[in-house]
This record gives C-alpha cells, sequence and structure tokens, in this order.
C-alpha cells in the first residue's frame, strides 16, 4: 500500500509493468456519467437506527422532521459536505404508506410540511 494524495492504492506483489506506472502515477479511471461528483465514491450517512425524538436517541425505526433537519445541520456542521460527501440517505422511516398509484406519501403527523420541504432544507 501506498499513499498518492488521500488516496490509498494497494498494489499486488508482481503488478504489470503498466499497472505499477499507473500506481505511481495515481492514474485511474472513474465513470463519469456527467452527475454532479459521479466520479467520487458514494460518500455519505445514513439514517438507519440513528434518529429519534428529543433525547431519545436511537429508535428503530423512526424519523421526522425535527429529527431529519438536526441530522442535516450536524451533516453540515461536522464538514462532511466540505470533505466530499454528497449523499444523505433517509431511510423509509418517512414513508406512510403508498397511494392508489403505488407511489410512497410522508407519514404526515412526523412530516407535516412534506418531504419537498426537508429536501430543500438539505
Amino acid at each position: 500500500f501506498f499513499r498518492r494524495g488521500t488516496s490509498v492504492v494497494s498494489v499486488s506483489p508482481c503488478p504489470s509493468p503498466a499497472m505499477r506506472i499507473a500506481a505511481a502515477f495515481g492514474l485511474a479511471a472513474a465513470y463519469d456519467n456527467g452527475a454532479p461528483h459521479s466520479k467520487l465514491p458514494p460518500l455519505g450517512w445514513s439514517s438507519w437506527v440513528a434518529l429519534a425524538p428529543d433525547a431519545h436517541h436511537p429508535i428503530f425505526d423512526f424519523c421526522d422532521e425535527a429529527a431529519v433537519r438536526h441530522a442535516i445541520d450536524a451533516y453540515h456542521s461536522l464538514g462532511l459536505y466540505d470533505a466530499g460527501y454528497r449523499h444523505f440517505h433517509l431511510d423509509d422511516c418517512w414513508a406512510g404508506g403508498r397511494n392508489s398509484s403505488g407511489f410512497l406519501y410522508p407519514e404526515k403527523r412526523h412530516f407535516p410540511n412534506g418531504m419537498k420541504a426537508v429536501v430543500d432544507y438539505a
């Protein structure tokens, strides 16, 4: 293993000459679909068993608008976004059910302003 910038590169005991050159110069290919940050690994935070009302942490499969907003604030204040983390994964705790078309809708009691307000806040 050796470090180049902030990347750690693992080199097998007998790499080919091309592999040695690529590793030495930090050359790598990444899929680029044109979306912002598509060349980065999926760095982020997930709400799985991380949220609860007030100071009662954690409660399995719970989330509400206030808890999610606090998590979003922490995500930014801890510097995760500035460090390159671009994904904030909110587990299915927000869903209240499915409508007649099969689309999920938010739990009205926990998300009185709907999910758009939470996404806009993030």
